[in-house]
């Protein structure tokens, strides 16, 4: 008879050994995997890129930057290319710009001759973030004000004398520039200093303009207090305009309704004419590009510069131009030479003036010919009242006792005047006592061919 054999417990898969249990086997080691920390440096830059240099990020921080309360904010689209530096300057900045056709009120210009600043610097400040009444103006302190000038870091408003102070020590760091003196106290002077640097290290033009330096701030600095300073600077480029050709030629004709001297019909003048002979050169009226050079059958030769910010200048019916689209040019560097090119009926210059494509009056702003400037009077006090004195009472005359030889003529009454010699009687004329006839009125100045 065969026995089978029971099972044996242990190992229930068995491993050869009869049964009896086997060393444990240790796995493998792995090598450590570093990977992770490259996926989260990897994970960072795209995320901040994302912030940095995409609509979605400026939206986000633009939506939480008004949360916060902040005023003045870039476009909600804002995005690559220098769209965080536009500005909406608003129809009252503008007419701000030209009001009075320059006036400079008293405490502004008082202010700004005592610390030795750029008055139109500080005019533009308080005429975006503050307030002037005849006697005193005061501004909203700048975010940075006190990186510059220490006295502000406690103030919420400052006096036109203290922000003259604040323009005066940011210009002993920036220089005699009135554009980058109201950007410190925005930016904060080292922010700004950086800025420049890394500008001037990419051998950019025009590095002192604000959207030429601009993409060198964090975007925090861009998307945040830089925006109030864009407003301030669209304003002094207004104020500073430089006039595109020498004050002495007369302006023929001015912005504004008019009768056209070529067609006859009455049309909006857009511009303005400048009687310049063939040949004279014309100077650019800011920094800026050259966005357009062309010709067409109505402008002639014409360039057209943008200023930033939303400025820009039309130079038209040029003989020849002095520069190529794509440019950068300077303040006051020849454009081109004034001609006859285009529809006319004899040389000169038509100038325009835009404002976000808005054409406006370039007699009004800059350093216009005919703009009045100087300082705006005050209103003069009112008389003081004059106080009302007491009517004192008459003295009492006693009556002198007449002589004995007077006696007579007292009881007789003063003696009548003498009767009144008679006037001769003046002879008129007809044509005396005509009206006068109506005086004819003076012929109409001329008027100057030109668009």
């Amino acid at each position: 008879m065969t026995t089978t054999a029971a099972p044996t417990l242990g190992n229930p898969i068995g491993n050869g050994n009869g049964g009896v249990p086997s060393e444990p086997v240790e796995a493998p080691q792995r090598p450590p995997n570093r990977r992770g920390l490259f996926d989260f440096a990897l994970m960072s830059v795209l995320v901040y890129a994302v912030y940095a240099m995409t609509p979605i990020g400026a939206i986000v921080e633009t939506g939480v930057n008004v949360a916060r309360g902040q005023k003045e904010r870039p476009s909600w689209l804002s995005t690559f290319k220098g769209r965080e530096t536009a500005v909406a300057m608003s129809e009252e900045a503008v007419a701000d710009a030209s009001a009075a056709e320059g006036k400079i009120p008293l405490p502004i210009a008082a202010a700004a001759d005592k610390h030795k600043i750029d008055v139109e610097a500080l005019a533009a400040l308080i005429s975006v973030h503050g307030a002037c009444t005849p006697t005193a103006c005061d501004v909203e302190t700048p975010p940075r004000t006190s990186t510059v000038y220490p006295p502000a870091a406690t103030k919420a408003r400052l006096s036109a004398d203290e922000a003259a102070a604040a323009i005066a020590a940011a210009t002993k760091e920036h220089g005699r520039n009135g554009e980058l003196a109201v950007e410190a106290l925005f930016v904060g002077s080292i922010p700004l200093k950086l800025a420049l640097e890394q500008a001037d290290r990419s051998h950019l033009d025009n590095a002192a303009d604000v959207e030429v330096h601009a993409p060198f701030f964090t975007p925090s600095v861009r998307r945040g207090s830089l925006q109030g300073a864009l407003g301030v600077i669209a304003v002094y480029r207004l104020r500073t305009l430089a006039w595109p050709a020498d004050p002495g030629f007369r302006i023929t004709s001015s912005f504004g309704d008019r009768v056209h001297p070529v067609t006859g019909k009455k049309a909006f003048h857009n511009g303005t004419d400048v009687g310049t002979p063939i040949g004279t050169p014309l100077h650019a009226a800011h920094n800026g590009g050259v966005k357009r050079q062309s010709r067409d059958s109505i402008s002639g030769n014409y360039v057209v510069l943008d200023h930033g910010l939303g400025i820009e200048t039309v130079y038209c019916h040029l003989d020849s131009a002095g520069v190529v689209e794509g440019a950068r040019v300077e303040r006051k560097n020849t454009v081109g030479l004034s001609g006859n090119t285009g529809r006319v009926t004899g040389p000169h210059l038509h100038y325009i003036v835009r404002v976000h494509d808005k054409p406006i009056d370039a007699e009004k702003v800059g350093e216009s010919p005919t703009r009045g400037g100087g300082l705006s009077e005050p209103p003069p006090p009112p008389p003081p009242a004059k106080p009302v004195e007491p009517v004192k009472p008459a003295k009492a005359v006693k009556p002198k006792k007449p002589k004995a030889g007077e006696q007579a003529a007292v009881d007789a009454g003063p003696a009548p005047p003498p009767p009144a010699a008679p006037t001769p009687a003046t002879p008129t004329s007809d044509a005396q006592t005509q009206a006068a006839p109506d005086q004819p009125a003076p012929p109409l100045a001329p008027v100057d061919a030109g668009y």
